[in-house]
């Protein structure tokens, strides 16, 4: 049985590489930016897959599992975007 917050989850759109303007350099700025999110979501992978390993309510196990798909899925995204 899916929980009510997995199916909200779906429908939220995620960005993909196609949907991105290549054409365009990033400023300094948006590389710091883009740096700092991608260090600070590689340590969410830490914290995320300890708390998924220790976390014992299902319900809570299901959402940190959920988070760290989309953190994972951030960070392959945006070491493969050149």
């Amino acid at each position: 049985m899916r929980t009510s917050f997995t199916k909200l989850i779906e429908k939220i759109p995620l960005l993909h590489a196609d949907q991105s303007d290549t054409d365009q350099k990033l400023t300094e700025a948006e590389q710091g930016k883009l740096w700092a999110t991608y260090i600070g979501n590689t340590m969410s992978i830490c914290v995320l897959s300890y708390m998924a390993r220790h976390a014992k309510d299902r319900e809570i196990k299901e959402i940190v599992n959920h988070a760290l798909g989309l953190t994972r899925q951030f960070v392959t995204f945006t070491k493969d975007t050149d």
